[in-house]
C-alpha cells in the first residue's frame, strides 16, 4: 500500500458544506492514525490508541447518519447501496481488535485509506454528479 497522508483538498469536496466538513474530520483522524504509525507508536498510550478508535467508530455513526438522512431528503437514488457500504465500513471498523491496538491500527490505516479512495472519491462524487444535475 502507498503512503497516503490525509491531506485535505478542495478537490476532494462534493459541495455540501456540511458533509465536506465532515469529511475533513475524517481525514484529521486519518491523519493522527497515519503520525501514530510514523513514530511507531514512540510515547504513545494504548489509551490514546482506543481513545482515536473510539473517536473514529462515533464519528462514522455520525457521519453517517447524518449523509444518509441528506440522501434520504433529496432521493439519492442509489441510497441502498450507498448505505449498505456505509454499514458494511462501519462493521469493519468495529471489528477491529482493541486487545491488539497496535497491531489494529495498520489495519485501520488500510481501513482509511481504502475509505477514502472507493468511497469518497467514488461513492460520494457519484452523490455530487446527482447533486449537481
Amino acid at each position: 500500500m502507498f503512503d497516503f497522508k490525509f491531506d485535505w483538498d478542495k478537490s476532494v469536496e462534493i459541495g455540501v458544506p456540511e458533509i465536506d466538513s465532515q469529511h475533513q474530520e475524517l481525514f484529521r483522524i486519518g491523519r493522527e492514525v497515519n503520525y501514530m504509525l510514523l513514530i511507531n507508536f514512540n510515547n504513545i498510550t494504548e489509551d490514546q490508541l482506543l481513545t482515536i478508535v473510539g473517536e473514529l467508530r462515533n464519528y462514522i455513526t455520525y457521519h453517517f447518519y447524518y449523509e444518509e438522512a441528506f440522501m434520504n431528503e433529496i432521493n439519492y437514488p442509489n441510497f441502498l447501496a450507498h448505505k449498505n457500504s456505509h454499514q458494511n465500513f462501519k462493521n469493519k471498523v468495529n471489528a477491529l481488535d482493541c486487545d491488539n491496538l497496535r497491531s489494529s491500527f495498520k489495519i485501520l490505516k488500510e481501513l482509511l485509506v481504502t475509505w477514502v479512495f472507493e468511497h469518497v472519491l467514488v461513492e460520494d462524487y457519484n452523490l455530487k454528479a446527482f447533486i449537481n444535475t
